[in-house]
């Protein structure tokens, strides 16, 4: 009986043994963090080019988080509210920034009052040799999603995080053809080019 006993008994300690060296060792197990971004401390910059010229501005991040895991991006998103756009290259006392920000809201472009928040999603990362992050996700603007790459660095400093990213889309992708090359011919110096360039500034905290 005293054998049998203490047979169970060692067999319940090396069960328990292999199972904590398992889940604290094993080099496959591990845990994201989340960090959600301050969006007051985060930023949107755009710029987007004409045949006589071009504009650039800001739009806000109104929510979003990054998960994090032994310094790698796992994923993220943002939603990115369009209604409030801003241009920066006219004067904002002049008549003509309101003008252009409100056309920007117009159906020609981002139809705001349809689609108030754009998004982007990270599903996928890879660290590059000199420390930056090729990202894969999803860029959705006015309803319609389209796989969206580009080259992102990250720093993590305990409970706080800063990252970059430089995206360009084409925004016919995203049914803008106002002044487009590729549906309207004849535009000579009206043309408006497609490419659309975003520099991302993001803030993120431990929630």
């Amino acid at each position: 009986m005293v054998i049998q006993y203490r047979k169970a008994f060692l067999l319940r300690q090396f069960i328990f043994g292999a199972f904590f060296l398992s889940f604290f060792l094993n080099p496959f197990l591990s845990y994201s963090t989340e960090y959600k971004i301050i969006g007051p401390s985060s930023s949107v910059k755009w710029k987007a080019t004409k045949v006589m010229g071009g504009h650039n501005g800001t739009v806000s991040i109104s929510s979003g988080s990054l998960k994090i895991e032994k310094g790698n991006i796992l994923g993220g998103f943002f939603k990115i509210d369009m209604n409030s756009i801003v241009c920066l290259d006219l004067d904002p006392e002049g008549p003509w920034n309101q003008k252009l920000v409100n056309h920007l809201k117009s159906d020609d472009f981002f139809s705001v009052d349809k689609h108030r928040y754009s998004s982007l999603k990270i599903t996928k990362s890879t660290k590059r040799k000199d420390g930056s992050y090729s990202i894969s996700g999803d860029l959705t603007i006015k309803g319609i999603k389209k796989p969206i790459n580009f080259k992102s660095s990250l720093k993590v400093n305990k409970n706080k995080l800063n990252a970059t990213g430089d995206i360009v889309f084409d925004r016919t992708d995203y049914d803008i053809r106002f002044r487009s090359g590729k549906f309207f011919e004849g535009l000579g110096n009206r043309l408006i080019h497609d490419k659309v360039s975003l520099k991302v500034s993001i803030v993120g905290k431990v929630d």
